[in-house]
């Protein structure tokens, strides 16, 4: 059995480094034509449907986007449209780990089991925390405490923020709830576009001076969307919560914060704490 061919799908609002070296993953050095990688930009029909509610900010034409790939990487490129998404019918589809990107796979790709491929960038970790240790009540070391985190974990590598990737979880008994991460808003491709306003901050300080929308809130503002109640409640985060969250999480109703490494800032283990939350570390 023939192995099959692999086809490229992404959406580029903004061709940046992230971009440059997701191409040069999935396209330099393979063989173009019959068994090699074809390369499809998203089409304004698709980016209009998956991204109705505002344009992309500084957004590249997609026909512009096809020069570049085409010019840069010496690719088999075509603007992909409704009227063509049968030429990826019986491929293998690689996509860039982004919202708009993953809605593409979802709607249209649902039976193709695609593989995503990290395209945003971030600081090295070490670089961006100003470490206060967390006073935490207990560590864990529970099974199920472990494999909530990795769910946590690997929600943290769909964020487009490159000082810190945030994953959330929250649990009711054994049953996951909602996963969220924290993103740019109104788009992730926001800081690629117009840069990010926290480069100008010191990291751990002025929180509230921020185009993210932080994990924590995005699952606690979901589950009133939602109407689903967080009182009783677990949340499983990769990195502790800034003093923002701690106040969305103490008076939420959720009873306990499970963390995987970060800093304590302010005031937010004391304010989760005086709404007896209890603080653990997973380890």
């Amino acid at each position: 059995m023939s192995e099959k061919k692999i086809a490229i799908v992404a959406y580029v609002p903004v061709l940046h480094q992230g971009y440059v070296d997701f191409f040069d993953r999935n396209v330099t050095g393979t063989i173009l034509g019959d068994g090699g990688r074809e390369v499809f930009i998203l089409g304004a029909d698709f980016v209009g449907e998956l991204m109705p509610l505002h344009t992309e900010i500084r957004g590249l034409n997609p026909a512009v986007v096809k020069v570049l790939i085409s010019t840069l990487f010496l690719a088999n490129v075509s603007v992909l449209t409704k009227d063509e998404l049968t030429r990826l019918a019986g491929k293998r589809v690689i996509l860039p780990q982004e919202e708009i990107s993953r809605k593409f796979a979802e709607k249209y790709l649902a039976d193709a089991s695609p593989v995503f491929d990290k395209v945003f960038l971030r600081w090295d970790e070490a670089s961006v925390f100003s470490q206060k240790v967390v006073t935490h009540d207990r560590t864990s070391d529970d099974a199920f405490d472990r494999s909530m985190m990795e769910l946590a974990k690997g929600e943290a590598e769909k964020s487009s923020d490159w000082w810190r990737h945030v994953g959330a979880v929250a649990v009711s008994g054994k049953t996951v709830l909602f996963a969220e991460h924290n993103r740019h808003v109104p788009s992730e491709h926001m800081p690629y576009a117009l840069g990010d306003p926290r480069d100008y901050i010191k990291a751990g300080q002025r929180s509230d001076l921020s185009t993210t929308l932080h994990g924590e809130w995005a699952l606690i503002v979901r589950a009133a969307r939602e109407g689903v109640s967080l009182k009783g409640a677990h949340i499983y985060v990769t990195t502790f919560p800034c003093p923002v969250c701690a106040k969305f999480i103490a008076f939420s109703g959720i009873t306990k914060c499970f963390f995987g490494s970060g800093h304590a800032s302010l005031d937010g283990e004391t304010v989760m704490r005086s709404q007896g939350v209890e603080i653990v570390q997973v380890i």
